[in-house]
């Protein structure tokens, strides 16, 4: 008796039903968890949209709020900035409500800077602390602000130059980076870590060549080494 051969395609078939066999057993079996894990997904991705759409929305009712406190702080109102008045709320408030929300977070800058020019350096600090910084201008300053209270209040001069330090590395522009260089370098002597103090009047010479700080590096190095001696 002839063996009958089997072709590719009726090879290929078998292989197509075997599996589909498989399948539908696996999923008999497991029906529930996978109807458990497929509900999860399926929860989980709409509370992803949602999240995003209620962030928005929280953001943008922050935004129209704001203008007041914004207004007051730029006339160095603070205490109405921070406060706000009648129906205008203040940053406080903003920060509190919506600091979730890029306005929010904003809010907690704008109330560092106020309290900070109001002398309250404590609560300077906190919203300093509580502002989500960013690789950008008002992150450095914001590192830069928390760097001054730590120094010139807490006396915290270890803290302070790894803050100014942050405040250089976040924002490495001409304008403000070596600055924040030298004054994290002027904390590391004061907490007489001369290592890092040198390290950090080299960078200045190393990455900004044409900065004016430059011309007084070779008085400052020098004082370092004699400190280290």
């Amino acid at each position: 008796m002839a063996t009958k051969t089997i072709t590719k395609e009726e090879l290929n078939e078998d292989v197509v039903v075997n599996a589909a066999s498989h399948l539908e057993g696996f999923y008999r079996k497991h029906q529930k968890t996978l109807l458990i894990g497929l509900a999860a997904v399926v929860l989980l991705v709409a509370a992803y949209f949602l999240w995003g759409w209620y962030k928005d929305s929280q953001n943008t009712a922050a935004a129209q709020k704001i203008g007041y406190a914004v207004q007051q702080f730029e006339l160095g109102e603070f205490n109405k900035a921070l406060n706000g008045l009648g129906s205008n709320p203040g940053l406080l408030k903003i920060a509190s409500e919506y600091g979730s929300t890029e306005t929010g977070n904003l809010a907690h800058y704008y109330a560092a800077v106020a309290y900070d020019n109001l002398n309250n350096r404590k609560k300077a600090l906190e919203h300093y602390e509580a502002f989500d910084k960013g690789n950008n201008l008002i992150g450095a300053s914001a590192y830069a602000g928390e760097a001054a209270i730590h120094e010139d209040t807490n006396k915290n001069y270890a803290k302070a130059a790894e803050l100014y330090q942050k405040a250089a590395n976040t924002y490495p522009d001409e304008s403000s980076a070596p600055d924040y260089l030298r004054k994290a370098a002027r904390n590391y002597e004061k907490a007489k870590d001369f290592k890092a103090a040198k390290s950090a009047y080299e960078q200045i010479k190393e990455k900004y060549p044409q900065s004016s700080v430059v011309s007084e590096l070779d008085y400052y190095l020098g004082r370092i080494e004699a400190l280290a001696r």
